[in-house]
């Protein structure tokens, strides 16, 4: 098989489109791709010879001082409890015959970004006896919710689900590198700065999701959206399907997502009304005293921008504008490990304001409104998941795999067990383009990350074992 020198067009939408029938049900399977083969103070705990494990971590998402912690067994039974100490730490220790999974649940206390007590209560978890590290923080809470709102609850199957979904899909600039898992990642000198601007950013987006749906008449309190989003994310999607989930919140935090993360971005995010930098930063070196990084040096993930252009592609299916157009093509152009500074300048000046109007129509929408944020977002989920899970963890690849499959070429193989590739730009050659991917070594899926036509000046031979 081979591209010769045509014009290779696509669009986007039929791919979307296809995914969108699928899923709801057709017993008939279409499968529309291109595949071939070419061959601190703690109390609790028993003491004494039955201490078993010491419970450590970091509390909250802007630090929380002060905050009374309590650990809980499977039984629902108050085995111990603590207070974070003034750099937002707990220590504490558990008998060796606990019941696990142990939910650790934080009240009370000051976030030192805010100035005031947490807006929900936070939960982190520790499955076995062995976890030692249990960090508790915005991003812990949803992974916890989530998993408890999954078919069989808290284990550790549901929680590795969980983490996945949750990092994937509300990324908020937490660094993969530098934080492998919300929970069980130690703070750190160098990742101290990614973890409390993310978190900061996640905590602003339930903060403002709960005073668009107030300003429209609409009263839930901080800890019901975090619920909310929780029984949504148990499909992976924050798209108001999820079991019990609510569409008219899914989409409000959904639009609010692109107004936080412009802000993220350009690292001006503002809390609570105002810019909170410096008050992250001073957060940072709270926590950790010799950190060797500040807001400003957090790089700009991957994950981060693809929520971002996500956010503003759903806001743009609301409420078209010019000024959303504008953040769109600029997003379209940027790539990961950037900084704000690079950022910053090619950003229209105060980009948040952009989705100031489609932020307030959007609890008022109606039904058919709603759905045209979260199907947008249903949408590119599909994409982004695919792109950055491993091969096991990536449902849809068993398309190859059904018995429904007919024709000439039902035995193919093409890209399953292989990586993703991102089609990101409309070269005929070099990184990321069509025939990088192509011609790539080993099996390849390769998905298009844009609309457009591709002028080839020469013909792409592929290599084996690819799926388009």
């Amino acid at each position: 098989m081979i591209f010769t020198n045509f014009l290779v067009s696509f669009r986007k939408k039929h791919l979307h489109s296809f995914f969108e029938y699928a899923s709801h049900g057709s017993r008939m399977l279409l499968l529309f791709i291109f595949s071939f083969t070419l061959t601190a103070c703690q109390s609790g705990g028993n003491g004494g010879s039955n201490q078993g494990t010491v419970l450590s971590g970091s509390v909250g998402g802007g630090p929380t001082i002060g905050a009374k912690i309590t650990i809980t067994d499977a039984n629902g039974i108050a085995i111990a409890n603590a207070i974070s100490d003034t750099t937002a730490n707990y220590t504490v220790s558990v008998a060796h015959d606990v019941a696990y999974p142990v939910l650790v649940e934080t009240t009370g206390g000051t976030d030192v970004v805010t100035g005031s007590e947490p807006d929900f209560t936070a939960v982190s978890v520790a499955i076995e006896s062995s976890d030692s590290t249990v960090n508790i923080n915005h991003f812990s809470t949803l992974i916890v919710k989530t998993a408890q709102a999954m078919p069989g609850g808290l284990t550790a199957d549901n929680i590795s689900l969980a983490t996945q979904f949750v990092t994937a899909q509300l990324n908020f600039g937490l660094d993969p590198a530098l934080v492998s898992n919300p929970i069980t990642t130690p703070v750190n000198e160098t990742n101290v700065a990614v973890i409390i601007k993310a978190n900061e950013a996640f905590g602003e987006t339930i903060r403002r999701t709960r005073s668009a749906l107030l300003i429209s008449g609409l009263n839930y309190t901080s800890d019901d959206i975090m619920n909310s989003i929780a029984m949504d994310m148990t499909d992976g999607v924050l798209d108001g399907r999820g079991l019990g989930a609510d569409t008219r919140i899914a989409a409000t935090a959904n639009i609010v997502t692109g107004q936080v993360l412009v802000e993220a971005l350009e690292n001006r995010l503002n809390v609570n009304g105002a810019d909170a930098t410096i008050l992250m930063d001073t957060a940072i070196n709270l926590s950790i005293p010799n950190a060797t990084m500040t807001t400003a040096d957090v790089y700009i993930t991957n994950g981060m921008l693809n929520q971002a252009r996500t956010a503003v592609a759903a806001a743009q299916a609301h409420t078209p504008s010019s000024n959303l157009s504008v953040i769109a093509i600029i997003l379209a152009g940027l790539s990961g490990n950037s900084q704000a500074a690079d950022i910053a300048p090619v950003l229209p000046t105060d980009p948040a304001a952009a989705f100031n109007e489609v932020v307030s129509q959007v609890p008022l929408s109606t039904d058919s409104q709603l759905e045209s944020v979260n199907a947008t977002v249903r949408a590119a989920a599909f994409r982004f998941t695919a792109s950055t899970s491993a091969p096991g963890d990536r449902p849809w690849e068993n398309l190859l795999n059904s018995a429904d499959l007919v024709g000439f070429g039902n035995k193919t193989t093409g890209g399953k067990g292989g990586e993703v590739c991102l089609v990101t730009n409309l070269s005929s050659s070099g990184s990321n383009s069509l025939r990088d991917c192509a011609t790539r070594s080993g099996p390849q899926w390769i998905k298009f990350d844009l609309s457009g036509t591709i002028n080839l000046s020469s013909i792409i031979y592929p290599t084996s074992n690819k799926t388009i």
